[in-house]
This record gives structure tokens, C-alpha cells and sequence, in this order.
């Protein structure tokens, strides 16, 4: 795949997160037989729980999307919209814990630039045939960055930030 990034054409790397999908699929199933199990049963508080279960699934399989990484930078593709952040404006990386080592690869990252933040799930978690390609690049961009990361609690939990891709107007 080949995307026109500024002067020229450059390669672009594509990779999923079929198990955050699963996930989500499994929560849809799971509220939404328990939903209406309960709410046959007449039981309609408890029924309100499950399809809140349920929701979070669909908002789960909705957000996940795809990430698109290329000499130029990162792009988040998903239903709610394409969001992107450049290599270059990276001024400060923070590593999820995971219990694990921090490397790249280990808890979900989140990029921070001059007032923008881009999030990026946890790269052991990607699928598809260029899942190590694409860890790689993403490896070799962060060390020419030069920014060390910071391993933090709280980066699994943050969202992007001004980095969304305006949608071309018709």
C-alpha cells in the first residue's frame, strides 16, 4: 500500500488488533444474550448492566481500527475518523506498564508533541503480515528521535489529541 505523504510516495506499513476485536465481539455476544436473558427473566436492573456491557463492545470494535506507520509518521484509521501525527513532532514518549520489561512493543504508547497527544495501542498486540516490519520502523523511529521514553501508569488510558485529520469537504 501507497500513500502521497508531502514531496513524494513512501512505502506505509499496515497493521490491526484482531484481539481487541475479538474482545469487543465477545462483549457484544456475552451482554447481549445476558440482556436478554434477564430481560425475559423480568429482571430489568440487571438487564441495564449487561447492555451497558454490551455498548462498551461495540465502542471497543468501532474505536480499535487500523494504524498505518510510514517514513512520514503514524496514522490511526477507525470509525469515528483518521487521526495522524508526524515523526518529527514528537517531543515526549510514554510507555504504558504492563508488568512487564518497558521496551516499545511491551504497553500501549502514547506520542506527545506541542499540544497534541496520539495514542497507540500496545504494539504486542498488532496483527497482520506486517506486524514486525511495522514494530520495527516504529522502533528505528523513536531512536532517531532521540527522545527517551518514560515508562508511566497512566498512557494505556489517554486518547489522542488534537491529531485528527480534517475530512475532505464536498
Amino acid at each position: 500500500m501507497n500513500t502521497n505523504d508531502h514531496a513524494g510516495k513512501t512505502s506505509s506499513l499496515e497493521v490491526g488488533l484482531i484481539a481487541y476485536q475479538v474482545i469487543g465481539l465477545v462483549a457484544v455476544v456475552f451482554g447481549g444474550g445476558a440482556f436478554l436473558g434477564a430481560f425475559l427473566d423480568h429482571q430489568y436492573g440487571v438487564s441495564v448492566l449487561f447492555v451497558v456491557f454490551a455498548v462498551l463492545g461495540i465502542y471497543i470494535i468501532l474505536a480499535v481500527g487500523r494504524y498505518t506507520l510510514d517514513e512520514v509518521g503514524i496514522t490511526h484509521r477507525n470509525f469515528f475518523g483518521t487521526y495522524r501525527m508526524l515523526w518529527g513532532e514528537i517531543r515526549k514518549i510514554e510507555i504504558g506498564r504492563s508488568g512487564v520489561e518497558a521496551t516499545y512493543s511491551a504497553g500501549a504508547l502514547l506520542l506527545l508533541g506541542d499540544n497534541k497527544q496520539f495514542s497507540v495501542a500496545q504494539p504486542s498486540a498488532w496483527s497482520g503480515p506486517q506486524k514486525t516490519k511495522a514494530l520495527a520502523l516504529l522502533s528505528k523511529k523513536i531512536a532517531e528521535s532521540g527522545v527517551t521514553p518514560v515508562e508511566t501508569y497512566w498512557a494505556a488510558f489517554k486518547g489522542h489529541r488534537n491529531v485528527k485529520v480534517p475530512r475532505p469537504q464536498v
